[in-house]
């Protein structure tokens, strides 16, 4: 098996994920595929941050809470929907 010199692995370690996704009942999954999955959850988790770390700031906080997290969470599908 030839090794994928592109890892971007830091936040989620790729045997986890190729784990994960066998656990969903995929058997076979592609290297770059990986590499779009994690990309994409970065991504993701970013701007569920970013928009976390408004709400605090907005509330006047300088620590993200639970509700910091929902209310982004809200935010995002909100955007989505669009």
């Amino acid at each position: 098996m030839k090794k994928n010199k592109e890892k971007d692995n830091t936040l989620i370690k790729r045997k986890g994920l190729s784990l994960f996704v066998k656990s969903i009942g995929i058997k076979r999954i592609s290297p770059k595929a990986l590499n779009l999955i994690e990309k994409t959850i970065k991504n993701n988790l970013e701007i569920l941050l970013d928009n976390s770390r408004e709400n605090a700031t907005i509330n006047g906080r300088k620590t993200i809470t639970e509700e910091d997290i929902k209310n982004a969470q809200e935010k995002k599908e909100e955007t989505l929907e669009i």
